[in-house]
């Protein structure tokens, strides 16, 4: 018998069929979608090579190759990218030349901060004000330039 364990786990949900939750059309009588959802997912898992044969569902040797030449295939598109890039005198952003990374790391510690209820210190409008306060600066995708 195939060594099983049922795992659960909670997913987020931000986007659906290419575009926003909130930019999808709801039937009539529902309310129209949050930004995000999170939903409870449940699988079994199995925990051996021999559990996998046995349910059938060990890859074949082509399945195998296909899996290597696309992980072989990912690796060198990245670094072939990260060459281009670097041959058109890209600087890689860091949070000494990039503004929005100053932001962005004021931001994810303000989000991170729990009252002692356990509950958010900051929403995100205040984490991103804040952030802004603090370092002086405007957030690019608020129409602000660099």
């Amino acid at each position: 018998m195939a060594n099983i364990k049922t795992e659960t786990f909670t997913a987020t949900m931000a986007n659906a069929h290419g575009r926003p939750l909130t930019k999808l059309e709801v039937k009539e009588g529902f309310a129209p979608l949050p930004a995000s959802i999170e939903y409870e997912v449940t699988y079994d898992a199995l925990l051996d090579i021999a559990s996998v044969k046995e349910v059938n569902e060990y890859p074949k040797d082509a399945d195998i190759v296909d899996f290597v030449n696309a992980k072989r295939k990912a690796n060198a598109r990245q670094k072939a990218g990260t060459a281009k890039l670097d041959s058109l005198g890209r600087i890689i952003p860091t949070a000494e030349n990039d503004d929005d990374l100053k932001l962005k790391n004021i931001f994810d510690t303000l989000m991170l901060m729990k009252n002692k209820d356990g509950s958010k210190q900051y929403t995100v409008a205040e984490a991103r004000a804040t952030a802004e306060t603090v370092l002086g600066l405007k957030w690019s995708d608020d129409g602000a330039s660099k």
